[in-house]
């Protein structure tokens, strides 16, 4: 397999609009921090290993900034 077919098998074709910030605090919990609006890839930026994105951060969830807590379950997620 080239790189560029490797590389295609690992990226996203559509990464989702909005992106959450999660922090790990204790064992398998996360404080949501902030939230950031995806503007689209930056094409010239990205090369064949890494892409690279226009973020702006987004009020989504702001009244749960540094509040909402999530924990997530001992299960693998695949």
């Amino acid at each position: 397999m080239s790189v560029a077919g490797a590389a295609k098998h690992l990226h996203v074709l559509q990464p989702p609009r909005i992106w959450f910030n999660f922090l790990a605090t204790t064992g398998r919990r996360a404080s949501f921090l902030r939230s950031f609006e995806n503007r689209g890839e930056l094409r010239n930026e990205s090369t064949v290993t890494n892409r690279y994105f226009d973020v702006k951060e987004s009020d989504v969830f702001s009244a749960r900034r540094n509040r909402l807590v999530i924990e997530w379950s001992g299960d693998p997620v695949n």
